[in-house]
């Protein structure tokens, strides 16, 4: 189920359908405290690739704040947060909106 959650949440950010989108993976964050680590940091991975891939800056920087409010407040996901809020520096940084780097 969370394997196929994961592309389920890819496929409905590269058909542009974001509202379904953000519930799925929403859905698909209660599911990280029960995978691997890894398996968990994959799919987080995959999901922040494919909507950094889409030019909605909104459904980015909805996408970056879910994931960190859920991580924060699961235990053992210190190093799973800490790869997100690189990525959305990145992110940041390759828009060169400067400003919004922390």
């Amino acid at each position: 189920l969370f394997h196929s959650l994961v592309h389920i949440v890819v496929l409905l950010c590269e058909t542009g359908r974001t509202n379904d989108m953000v519930e799925k993976y929403k859905y698909l964050l209660t599911f990280i405290p029960k995978v691997t680590k890894n398996e968990g940091s994959e799919a987080i991975d995959k999901v922040l690739l494919a909507v950094n891939n889409t030019s909605d800056l909104k459904l980015q920087e909805s996408v970056y704040s879910i994931t960190s409010q859920i991580l924060t407040t699961m235990p053992d996901t210190e190093r799973m947060l800490f790869n997100v809020n690189m990525k959305l520096c990145k992110t940041y940084l390759d828009k060169c909106d400067y400003g919004r780097v922390e």
